[in-house]
């Protein structure tokens, strides 16, 4: 029987995902089964077939600061109400767990909060980014939701028009 982990990389390199999210998604399952794994000690683990710096500077790609057709007052502070998080709710789909990742919440938060809400997938979304506006109050932003959702391959349009 092939390990679980050659099973979930054969799924990923043969689904219909495009190259970067066949990584990532190889990439989350890899760090949710090693959480006492450092990024720096995975980067050296491929040091064999990398370069260092090559590597670092692929992971320290940060979300872009976008223009967007939103009053700044409503970008660049914690909305009062979940208006924003209502609408990404409805918008983020499948790629939530990479969103709630570069967020900064952590692998085993996403995942507990999935077997809480199996087939509820927009629950699950919404739940997640209450969570990470609770522990980051200070970068809950809409700008830095609709930056890291976009960052991460997201269509923002409809969270924009909802703001």
């Amino acid at each position: 029987m092939l390990p679980f982990a050659l099973i979930e990389a054969d799924w990923a390199a043969h689904s219909n995902l495009d190259e970067n999210s066949q990584r990532l998604y190889i990439l989350n399952r890899w760090r949710g089964r090693n959480e006492a794994e450092t990024l720096e000690g995975l980067i050296h683990r491929l040091k064999g077939d990398y370069e260092f710096e090559y590597l670092q500077n692929q992971v320290e790609v940060h979300p872009a600061r976008k223009h967007y057709d939103i009053p700044k007052i409503l970008l660049d502070s914690t909305p009062g109400s979940n208006c924003d998080l209502i609408a990404a709710a409805d918008s983020v789909g499948a790629l939530y767990p990479f969103l709630m990742l570069e967020l900064g919440l952590c692998y085993k938060e996403i995942e507990v909060v999935r077997e809480k809400n199996p087939n509820n997938m927009w629950k699950i979304i919404f739940t997640l980014l209450e969570k990470w506006r609770q522990q980051h109050p200070k970068d809950c932003t809409t700008r830095n939701l609709l930056d890291t959702a976009s960052f991460v391959g997201i269509d923002t349009t409809q969270i924009q028009k909802m703001v």
